[in-house]
């Protein structure tokens, strides 16, 4: 079950090898214009990692809130290592 996370440092969020869609730049700008009007209303989902996350969903909203400048955004939604299904 996914846990809840208070903060996470945007720039230790790595993007997943397995990412099923390539970024979409048109739409990265109008998600960025949309969650600085209306602020981040649906969360971006990360695994832990040895030196930072890696990101399971939400790829258009990490590049958003990168050309915000957001140093460290919420609401993020983690998956425990000890938890994920074999």
């Amino acid at each position: 079950m996914p846990q809840k996370v208070s903060e996470i440092p945007v720039d230790r969020v790595k993007p997943s090898s397995f990412a099923p869609r390539d970024l979409d730049e048109a739409a990265a700008e109008e998600l960025a214009r949309s969650i600085r009007a209306s602020g981040l209303l649906q969360p971006i989902m990360v695994k832990p990692t040895g030196d930072g996350y890696e990101l399971i969903f939400g790829l258009h909203r990490l590049e958003a809130c990168k050309r915000l400048g957001w140093k460290k955004s919420k609401p993020w939604l983690s998956i425990s290592q000890a938890r994920r299904p074999s």
